[in-house]
């Protein structure tokens, strides 16, 4: 008999697996390789996130503060390079409630015992020449361990230091979840079935699409593309020193954020420079199918070409190179923080990353596996704080 089924195998699953694993449990993950038919997918797929300490909520600050002191650890354990601590650049317009959000950013950097650098529209354009760095604008610099993760080799560090703790894997999706005298049975995609003390869903977009959970959560799936330039590697030193950039304004029609990303090699062999924006739309489709039809086309058109003169603005030398469009899916919660709670005796959930989950997945997984072996949630943390209700 098991001890724990975690349901999900990305970015926060196998956090959790890892945990669990370490901690002696007998664990066995359920999440589809990528590019095999049944693989359900929303946005650890891709190959850049920005990860940062810096955020004026204090929860999310806290999150990524404890998930980027892992990840030296991680990597030397697991072999796996996926951080490239490169800095983080907020850009934000002056007004009375980006002055606000700085005055929170500093008091919680403050509390986390680092101190961003204020600049000038003047020396962001000396520190990082190929911005069009607007004197109206003001930016926020946190140099490393602020930068980027590689998701998808995040996941396989994670996987391989839970197996290397006893963890097995199957690479199948788990579809149906039903108790039977005090056991956990799971049906899979491929019509095996799994029994269990224990239930982790860690399914992200996906969760309310299949019989997982005693009760629908309150998730609001949006929908995002993101746009891809590629950067010739005649290029490549003129980005040398690129942070990861958030962006935020208020005189755009469509968008108050967006995030750009510094070249990173992609499995085609090429460089990209990426960008996303918020959107507050929710996707129409209501399956499986219609999630898979919008995750293998290229997402929105109308949001490429936005996306594409958003970036020219911030960066006018990306003009003329080729682009390419990605879709992405995004699991919002109603508190703007991951759920992470127990739905009944032995049945648990941590999902809703809200666009901020990929850096702090690794601290996700860990306050899940504590509440999963009744341990405590740690300094900083309470479960009231990741209720699902």
């Amino acid at each position: 008999m098991l001890d724990t089924i975690v349901v999900g195998a990305g970015l926060v699953g196998s956090a959790a697996a890892k945990y669990l694993a370490k901690a002696g449990a007998k664990v066995l993950v359920l999440g589809a390789v990528k590019g095999s038919d049944d693989h359900v997918h929303s946005s650890h797929y891709d190959e850049a996130r920005v990860t940062r300490r810096m955020d004026p909520d204090p929860v999310w600050g806290l999150l990524g503060l404890k998930a980027i002191e892992a990840y030296a650890n991680i990597e030397h354990q697991s072999g796996i390079p996926f951080h490239t601590p490169c800095g983080h650049l907020r850009i934000d317009l002056p007004s009375a409630s980006s002055e606000s959000l700085h005055a929170q950013v500093f008091e919680n950097a403050n509390d986390h015992g680092f101190k961003p650098e204020i600049l000038t529209g003047h020396d962001a354009t000396a520190r990082f020449p190929y911005l069009h760095a607007s004197t109206l604008s003001s930016y926020l610099l946190e140099g490393p361990p602020a930068g980027i993760i590689h998701p998808q080799k995040l996941i396989r560090a994670q996987l391989q230091l839970a197996c290397s703790s006893g963890a097995r894997t199957e690479p199948t999706v788990g579809t149906q979840i039903k108790k039977e005298n005090g056991v956990f049975s799971v049906r899979t995609s491929s019509g095996q079935t799994h029994l269990a003390d224990n239930v982790l869903v860690s399914t992200g977009a996906y969760t309310n699409l299949f019989d997982l959970t005693p009760r629908k959560l309150d998730l609001s799936i949006r929908p995002e593309t993101v746009l891809l330039i590629a950067i010739p590697e005649t290029l490549l030193h003129k980005f040398d020193s690129m942070p990861g950039i958030i962006w935020h304004f208020d005189d755009h029609p469509i968008y108050t954020n967006a995030y750009v990303l510094p070249p990173v090699l992609y499995p085609d062999g090429v460089y990209y420079i990426k960008i996303g924006a918020d959107h507050d739309r929710d996707i129409h489709a209501t399956d499986v199918e219609g999630y898979h039809e919008y995750m293998t086309s290229p997402g929105s058109m109308v949001t490429k070409r936005a996306l594409h003169d958003l970036i020219l603005k911030l960066i006018p030398d990306l003009r003329g190179l080729n682009t390419t469009s990605r879709p992405c899916l995004l699991a919002y919660t109603q508190s703007g923080k991951p759920i992470i709670d127990q739905l009944d005796a032995g049945h648990f959930v941590a999902v809703g990353g809200c666009g901020k989950s990929a850096k702090s997945s690794d601290q996700i997984g860990k306050l899940a596996a504590n509440m999963v072996l009744s341990n405590p949630w740690g300094k900083g943390f309470t479960q009231s704080m990741f209720s699902a209700s």
